[in-house]
């Protein structure tokens, strides 16, 4: 039934194949993870794309990445330990499921499955350190943190997240037992730092074997404890920044909707819930104060890719581990509120406000879905003018090398959506990046995918070159008259 709801709200996306600028320009009908992604540390991306066998279709990795995800709000259940609820048991799987960053985790298709799988696995990371006695916990949660950052790093902070509220919701539910606390705060930090090494560990041996450098993108060559703890006084408040903006803010998400009130009430109840217990457990002074400690560390811990490699720049797609906090916030008020009547309706009142959160979430779907449709339809109808007015040129039939250069959107087609205003940015960008030879390699994939046609395409070189002589600059933009010019050997579309 969840999956069935899941599907229903991303069916937009899903049956239209719609795509963000990255996955058009590096994904196409085919794509396996080749040295670039080996370059940014993730090592584990081409054993998943050798798993689908490297087709990239909408339809199966769209439903096969909310399968994962399904999976993976089931599996927060337990690990949260809520599944005696059953308001709850539906609730954190849909606030996972129905969240924007999975749909924007959905536009790309080319490796859509394999961050979702990454989730899953750094779910169940935390799961088997909870569940499993001691080193058998230890082991197989690093296991599966390794296989996680293997996909994508930043869901470090999903297990790092989850067992930090493993240790606060029993520092809570048994004051009186710090040893055993002690201990598990021991397995915890012992398994994420298994975890890790094993994972470094294996990505330098995979550059190794195919003397393959790590790139410089978002900061993936400065990775390491040196540079992490150097980077401590940037990092930490970069994190809490981080956790302020993507529920309060419109950078990170884009909380419209009277989602970021919503944000506010819930969290104002958990910290009712947390003061009733802490006032319930006052005798256990020790106790109390390492609850507080622990709830000041929390933006850090589902952060975690802030502190160690600050100099990266957080997109939704990268909060995933913030999907944790709603159903921790949940689970607080359901389990601390206490059983009177004024308690009882409090957590009720908690349950109403995820309801309107998730109602929020499905109108954002919604949103992003619509703009990034418009965009689509805009740029394939001027893909087509544009192909047909290529068509008549002689230049062309005899072979002239080609360039599209520029975005519909930023020419004389704007964006038509009518809530594009609202829309997360990466949908509002559209199909092409803004840069000359990201967006002129773009219009190749667009020509390709869509239309089926191969042209004689110019090299990313001279589209450079073109864009900085005085012919280029004084072009008209397309539709108008001298839109279309020789430049250079090279038969020229100014788009925008």
């Amino acid at each position: 039934m969840l999956l069935a709801v899941a599907l229903v709200a991303h069916f937009q996306m899903i049956a239209n194949g719609l795509q963000n600028p990255d996955s058009l320009w590096l994904g196409g009908d085919y794509h396996i993870a080749d040295s670039w992604e080996l370059s940014l540390g993730r090592w584990g991306l081409v054993l998943v794309d050798l798993l689908r066998g490297g087709f990239v279709s909408p339809i199966l990795s769209g439903a096969g990445m909310l399968v994962l995800y399904t999976a993976a709000g089931m599996l927060l259940v337990r690990v949260l330990e809520a599944q005696n609820s059953r308001p709850l048991r539906w609730l954190i799987p849909l606030t996972v499921v129905l969240a924007p960053q999975v749909l924007i985790t959905e536009s790309y298709l080319f490796c859509s499955i394999a961050y979702a799988l990454a989730f899953l696995l750094a779910v169940a990371a935390a799961y088997w350190v909870q569940r499993l006695p001691r080193w058998p916990g230890v082991l197989l949660g690093a296991l599966f943190l390794m296989a996680s950052l293997s996909l994508y790093q930043s869901n470090v902070g999903v297990t790092a997240g989850l067992l930090l509220m493993w240790l606060l919701r029993t520092l809570l539910d048994e004051p009186e037992a710090l040893a055993a606390f002690a201990r598990r705060l021991g397995r915890t930090l012992l398994a994420c730092a298994l975890g890790l090494v094993a994972y470094y560990m294996v990505l330098q041996l995979r550059l190794y074997t195919t003397q393959v450098a790590l790139s410089g993108y978002k900061g993936a060559d400065s990775v390491g404890v040196l540079h992490a703890l150097t980077s401590l006084g940037t990092g930490i408040p970069q994190a809490y920044r981080d956790f302020f903006d993507y529920f309060f803010g419109r950078t990170l998400a884009a909380n419209y909707y009277h989602v970021r009130p919503v944000y506010a009430l819930l969290f104002v109840l958990a910290a009712v819930a947390l003061a009733v217990r802490l006032w319930q457990i006052r005798r256990h002074r020790v106790a109390c104060l390492l609850a507080v400690v622990l709830v000041v560390l929390l933006p850090l811990a589902v952060a975690a890719i802030d502190l160690i490699v600050p100099e990266t720049t957080l997109i939704l797609l990268t909060c995933s581990p913030l999907l944790t906090v709603v159903p921790f916030v949940l689970t607080l008020c359901a389990r601390y509120m206490g059983e009177r009547r004024l308690a009882r309706a409090a957590v009720w009142l908690a349950v109403g406000l995820t309801v309107v959160l998730l109602r929020g979430y499905l109108l954002q779907l919604n949103t992003d879905s619509t703009t990034l449709l418009a965009s689509q339809r805009t740029t394939l109808t001027v893909a087509q003018s544009l192909l047909q007015d290529l068509q008549q040129r002689p230049e062309y039939r005899a072979g002239m090398p080609v360039a599209i250069i520029g975005q519909p959107e930023s020419g004389n087609y704007p964006n038509l959506s009518p809530c594009y205003d609202k829309a997360d940015s990466l949908m509002q960008m559209g199909l092409l990046f803004h840069s000359p030879h990201a967006n002129a390699e773009g219009w190749q994939q667009i020509f390709k995918q869509y239309l089926g046609v191969a042209l004689n395409w110019s090299s990313r070189e001279q589209v450079m070159e073109i864009v900085n002589t005085p012919e280029y600059q004084m072009m008209a933009v397309y539709p108008q008259e001298g839109s279309l010019q020789e430049i250079q050997g090279c038969l020229v579309a100014r788009v925008a």
